[in-house]
């Protein structure tokens, strides 16, 4: 593909690329951040740390979620505490590992108030448990090594190799940030001699290194990522796991509704953005990546100015010794399978929930797993991707109210939703009761069912009754249409795209498009390569049927396009031109530039219901 042609001037003052409504989200119910990945028997596993809408990072427990179809996940509750712990005060990022006993390790920043006698020196943690879920137990009583953030590695093809990681300035001048790191003898928990040592190279002036070292393996190379000065995730390659590494720019740029209005060259300001991130491969095996990392689209969702972070997910992709950028997407991950809903489901098993929505304590021993869902009056909770076969004849819910009332189960493929049933509740005294009522028109899978609750209840588990039927495979990644929506923000002007098809987007209205998911990083325009404004000008993504890569920076002045086999950026400049030079770039090394268009001019990329 060769590069796009210059674009003529739009009649628009400036552009939206979007898809209403997004979430960005996989886990509502509390707050959560430096989302650290994990595998264990078939599932992945999430740990965070748990922010406490309070100013500051005053942290002090984790929280772990887990899925087997990465997109609705279990709430695994509160895994570990140091509330009652005397030599550290907060509780920072986090890393688990499974150890070779079969017990698992939780490497934790302990970090320091200043006003605890008892807490004089901060570093790095460490916790161990019989179970993923917990609970974990501190084991030393003081840190291991000094720093933050750290990151835990054993070689999937050398055992031996067992490496731990922190950030520190190693000779505490603000230019020399980078990671610490050492080799671990097998209990996890002593060094090696010599260890641990300031990897060579790193630093905040030419490298960006801030903090974060998050170390895996790719194809036979070595890869530590880390979050860079501003809130991008770089990261640099090496044959050698200690050895020298090389900078290979930015992995992901600020994800969506992380950057707003805060100057993300320097992390600290506010209560502003930062990031955090982990790589893993799920399933094991399976050669596919995903990148977890962190915003703060709930504390922007609910207009609060404390610290109130949330975890994201996306697809990472690896290409001739290097990593394709990484798009911030709504909600694009694909389910790995379909959910069974003929088996009892914890109710804390989510895609997404309303506000009112909480995990509490279950207290029933009918009810599989520890925690149960508390739900408030008018909230829900949502899964996804759900295969009912032949049909669903009845649907069971383990509920307990103080007030009877009632509980409406909601499904939906495409366009509104449809109510399947609607469930009597009775009042039990916040007994736990279990109520079964009948269920109509659901066959087949539905992309998200929902159950909305028209009084305050505990909620343990649900199970539909009904045909299983033949289970049905998920839809592969490659081809996959998401709708999205061109919008013109100013003085009128319709857009066309797609040999004439309109898109309508006059004022500030926007109507739907599509981009086609290429499994390998990029997207394309579902009906071919070129936007046309409503005179005529062509804005020609490309002269064939193009293959773009959505950057997700969905607020702040950055663009979001990128084409896929060139460099040529898609630049919005001020009077409403497009072009594909002419922009600035700010935070990058050559050839990883990071553009700005005029601050009027933002896209965006949002999912439309």
């Amino acid at each position: 593909m060769g590069s796009p042609p210059k674009m003529r001037r739009l009649v628009a003052a400036a552009a939206v690329i979007a898809m209403a409504s997004a979430d960005y989200e996989i886990f509502r119910q509390r707050y959560s951040a430096d989302p650290a990945p994990m595998v264990h028997d078939g599932r992945l596993w999430l740990y965070t740390s748990h922010d406490n809408a309070e100013p500051g990072y005053t942290m002090t427990d984790y929280n772990a979620l887990s899925s087997d179809d990465l997109v609705n996940w279990r709430d695994e509750g509160i895994v570990f505490s140091v509330a009652n712990l005397t030599w550290v005060d907060y509780a920072w990022a986090q890393q688990v590992i499974e150890l070779p006993n079969g017990t698992f390790a939780m490497y934790y920043a302990a970090w320091c108030s200043g006003h605890n006698p008892n807490c004089t020196t901060p570093g790095v943690g460490v916790a161990y448990a019989a179970h993923p879920a917990g609970p974990f137990v501190d084991v030393l009583g003081a840190a291991i090594m000094p720093g933050n953030d750290p990151g835990a590695f054993v070689d999937p093809d050398d055992p031996e190799t067992r490496v731990l990681c922190s950030n520190v300035r190693p000779d505490q001048s603000p230019g020399n940030y980078g990671p610490l790191c050492g080799f671990l003898e097998a209990d996890m928990v002593t060094w090696r001699s010599g260890s641990p040592f300031p990897l060579p190279g790193f630093n905040l002036t030419t490298w960006r290194f801030f903090e974060a070292p998050w170390l895996s393996k790719i194809g036979g190379r070595y890869y530590l990522s880390y979050m860079m000065h501003g809130t991008d995730i770089g990261y640099a390659v090496s044959d050698d796991v200690l050895g020298n590494y090389t900078p290979m720019g930015a992995l992901m740029w600020t994800p969506p509704y992380d950057c707003d209005d805060v100057d993300t060259s320097n992390n600290s300001r506010g209560y502003g953005p930062n990031n955090h991130q982990g790589m893993v491969e799920f399933p094991a095996g399976s050669g596919e990546h995903y990148l977890a990392y962190h915003t703060r689209k709930l504390q922007q969702d609910r207009n609060l100015t404390v610290r109130a972070r949330n975890v994201g997910i996306d697809r990472m992709y690896a290409k001739d010794g290097r990593l394709l950028p990484v798009t911030a997407t709504p909600r694009w991950l694909r389910p790995l399978k379909y959910l069974d809903p003929f088996v009892p489901t914890p109710a804390v098993t989510l895609a997404s929930c309303a506000d009112g929505v909480e995990a509490v304590a279950a207290a029933d021993d009918a009810a599989p797993g520890r925690l149960a869902v508390r739900a408030r009056r008018g909230a829900w909770t949502r899964v996804r991707a759900v295969d009912f076969g032949g049909g669903a004849s009845s649907v069971t819910l383990r509920v307990a109210t103080a007030a009877a009332g009632s509980a409406a189960v909601e499904a939906r493929t495409s366009g509104a939703w449809v109510e399947v049933a609607a469930c009597a509740l009775p009042a039990t005294e916040d007994a736990w009761a279990t109520v079964t009522c009948a269920v109509s028109g659901l066959r087949g899978v539905a992309d998200e069912v929902r159950f909305v609750f028209g009084v305050d209840v505990r909620f343990g588990w649900w199970r539909f009754e009904g045909s299983r039927g033949a289970p049905a495979a998920p839809p592969p990644t490659r081809g996959r249409e998401f709708p999205a929506a061109l919008a013109a923000v100013g003085a009128g002007g319709a857009f066309v795209a797609c040999a004439g098809g309109v898109v309508a987007a006059t004022g500030n209205a926007s109507s739907r498009l599509a981009f086609v998911d290429n499994d390998d990083g990029t997207y394309a325009l579902a009906c071919g390569g070129a936007f046309v404004a409503a005179d005529g000008a062509e804005l020609a993504l490309s002269p064939e049927p193009s293959a773009w890569r959505l950057q997700g920076v969905a607020q702040g002045p950055y663009y979001a396009l990128q084409a896929a086999a060139t460099r040529a950026w898609l630049v919005a400049a001020p009077g409403g031109a497009l072009t594909v030079d002419g922009a600035s770039s700010m935070l990058g090394p050559p050839g990883n530039e990071r553009n700005v268009v005029d601050e009027a001019m933002h896209f965006a990329i949002v999912e439309l219901d």
